[in-house]
């Protein structure tokens, strides 16, 4: 519905859903009457790139919400097809149906994009790559996380320095068309930071948003909050930093780099975490082989689905506060993936110590054999 209402800012009004908000526009149209008052109040937390790829449904939903709801439906199940060939591209070989299609969360199309630059680099086509990733930016903000490790793996997979400087140019120069395009019709700088500082401040279902619970109930002021945004952020933003570095490494482990970022994401950057989030690992699970990642984007599903029940059956009951049902609603999106992820560190543990223990083993020299 919101995505509906702030199309329809653009589409009917001209509005720039950037900076114009939703719930000041109820009397006009009876659109805005569907907008949420949790997120009406606020520009649009997008990227400008998304305006565009939403204005065709409002245009085509006309004075219909239902049209327009049909039409982020069938927009969903497109980017969820167009994924799976991206995915059958890029390996010759999940993503999740409630969420994607069934709420027509754009998460699935950023992933398009995602996937679209996975393809590029499996397929060799280096110069499209961080352009389909500048793409999938400007469709919503988060994939940029994964933008330096992309970037850095392309290049250095590179036969020679010039081979390099070649892709940086066609990256400067696709790249730099693609943000022209999606930021023309609405360049607006400060509402973009503006939008993104406001999903940062929002604690929610996160294991942040669990420790300021616990801090208030020992008293600490409301300004915690933002220390436990701020040390989440770090510690994402050094995970991802030693990803890069390892890209640098090992290029040849660029897509499982960028799982590992989205999911450490999940867990430290994202202040309010949400269940269709999931997507973003999920979709690259299906890229790396069948295995330890998959199964974190499978419990995370399932965790994340069964949520729903705590939140609908229970919390409803139990009113708004967050309390013990959001603790037990963030353990169930995370909790398992964790448990999972590090089973993979101990498993990978042992086998290098296997590993090792073989390599330091003195082979058998021919008298012996002989004996």
């Amino acid at each position: 519905f919101i995505y509906a209402a702030r199309s329809r800012l653009y589409t009917e009004y001209g509005l720039n859903p950037l900076t114009a908000l939703p719930n000041l526009y109820v009397d006009r149209d009876p659109y805005f009457h569907y907008a949420s008052l949790e997120w009406g109040g606020h520009g649009s937390p997008y990227g400008p790139l998304w305006n565009l790829l939403a204005a065709p449904v409002t245009i085509f939903g006309g004075a219909s919400i239902t049209k327009a709801l049909i039409g982020f439906k069938a927009m969903a199940v497109i980017a969820y097809f167009g994924g799976g060939a991206f995915i059958w591209r890029a390996v010759e070989r999940m993503l999740v149906l409630w969420e994607g299609i069934g709420n027509g969360h754009n998460d699935l199309v950023m992933m398009l994009f995602v996937l679209a630059a996975c393809w590029a680099w499996a397929a060799g086509e280096e110069e499209a790559v961080v352009p389909f990733i500048i793409v999938a930016v400007l469709i919503k903000y988060v994939a940029l996380v994964i933008l330096p490790i992309v970037a850095v793996a392309t290049l250095r997979r590179q036969p020679s320095v010039r081979a390099a400087l070649k892709v940086i140019v066609w990256w400067a120069v696709l790249g730099g068309a693609v943000l022209a395009f999606g930021l023309a019709p609405f360049y607006d700088l400060d509402a973009i930071r503006t939008s993104i500082r406001d999903q940062s401040d929002i604690l929610l279902t996160s294991p942040g948003a669990v420790l300021f619970h616990e801090l208030r109930l020992r008293d600490e002021p409301e300004s915690v909050s933002h220390t436990i945004i701020r040390l989440g952020q770090a510690i994402a933003a050094a995970a991802i930093l030693l990803l890069t570095l390892l890209a640098a490494l090992r290029p040849a482990k660029m897509i499982r780099y960028a799982f590992e970022a989205f999911f450490i994401l999940l867990i430290f950057g994202v202040p309010a975490l949400r269940e269709w989030y999931g997507i973003w690992i999920i979709a690259l699970a299906a890229l790396l082989p069948l295995g330890w990642p998959a199964a974190r984007g499978v419990v995370f599903a399932m965790g994340a689905l069964a949520s729903y029940g705590v939140a609908i059956w229970i919390q409803a009951w139990r009113g708004t506060n967050f309390g013990d049902i959001g603790i037990f609603m963030v353990l169930l999106m995370l909790g398992p993936a964790i448990v999972i992820a590090l089973l993979e560190a101990a498993d990978s543990y042992a086998w290098w110590r296997v590993r090792r223990a073989l390599a330091l083993t003195p082979s058998p020299s021919p008298d012996s054999r002989r004996g």
